[in-house]
């Protein structure tokens, strides 16, 4: 059985980078893993939890007992804090870390994972501070982020941040039974690569773009009738948000058929996109979904009337 980080798709150069400080022993206790959602970056991590603590390998053998529970979601290796139901990570969340860290452990190394970091509070930002000003011994902290800005001056500056990139139609093209419509609409990551190898997402592609035609094209309509889902399921509706995005960007540079209900000019393409882009921050600020949806609607038509896109 080959190792995690062997099995890794793309970002080549930053896991030598790891690797060879990894080998120097000179690997930073904190790094940002900053770029793209969904490209990979936790992966990795969970891959160097193995390198750090195979005794069998210097890339990790991925079968000795280390290896094997370096890759459970719950072990001694990894401590993760991620959202709880919350919009933010609370001070509480870095508090029971502190406890973590306080108990003490016998060859292991410890990784401990913040993902989304731009989510944590500005109380729980300071608490992670005093940590990172005086980290424990075999302690390593990997900040996962698609927003740098979000965290803390100070947080960035005791980090070593590693940038990553979408993943290439080559590199998802790599993926184990990976077909062209997935590597197509994935837009770079890794994650959704997988899940539209998977008939109910390829049912939320099609029902995503269906949703985004009757917005640009049609009458109004029931649309908690037409897309239920939305309203509800937030992991879709993230989804549905990058399939309209990956849809104005295939028109822009004309890479898709079947989507001539998009208008052409790249200058209404961005006015669509800004519009898009706007609804998406109403629905993350806990407004009324319903009601933004038929804001969203009514701002896309504008002055000239239903279907003006069409």
């Amino acid at each position: 059985m080959a190792s995690i980080i062997e099995g890794i798709v793309g970002h080549q150069k930053q896991k030598q980078q790891l690797l060879s400080m990894i080998h120097d022993q000179a690997l930073p206790f904190s790094f940002i893993f900053y770029g793209n959602e969904g490209v990979g970056k936790k992966q990795l991590v969970r891959g160097l939890v193995q390198v750090l603590n195979c005794k069998k390998s210097e890339i990790a053998c991925g079968t000795c007992s280390d290896c094997t529970r370096s890759k459970e979601d719950k072990n001694e290796f990894i401590y993760e804090i991620t959202l709880e139901k919350k919009k933010l990570i609370s001070v509480e969340q870095v508090r029971e870390l502190h406890k973590f860290l306080s108990l003490k452990t016998l060859n292991a190394t410890r990784i401990v994972i913040i993902d989304p970091a731009d989510q944590l509070s500005k109380a729980a930002s300071n608490s992670l501070l005093k940590v990172l000003e005086e980290p424990p011994p075999k302690t390593y902290f990997f900040l996962i982020t698609s927003k740098l800005s979000s965290l803390l001056p100070t947080i960035r500056s005791r980090s070593q941040i590693l940038r990553f990139e979408k993943l290439s139609h080559q590199e998802l093209a790599t993926i184990s039974d990976v077909n062209q419509t997935a590597v197509d609409w994935a837009g770079g990551r890794y994650d959704y690569a997988k899940q539209l190898l998977e008939d109910e997402t390829i049912g939320y592609l099609n029902d995503s773009l269906n949703l985004f035609y009757s917005l640009l094209c049609t009458e109004p309509q029931d649309w908690k009738k037409l897309a239920p889902w939305f309203f509800t399921q937030d992991e879709w509706q993230n989804f549905c948000f990058h399939i309209w995005f990956q849809a104005l960007e295939k028109r822009a540079y004309g890479q898709s058929d079947n989507l001539e209900w998009i208008p052409e000019d790249t200058a209404e393409i961005a006015v669509i996109f800004d519009k898009v882009e706007d609804f998406r921050s109403d629905i993350s600020k806990n407004v009324d979904k319903l009601l933004a949806m038929e804001n969203f609607y009514y701002k896309l038509q504008g002055e000239q009337g239903v279907g003006s896109w069409n």
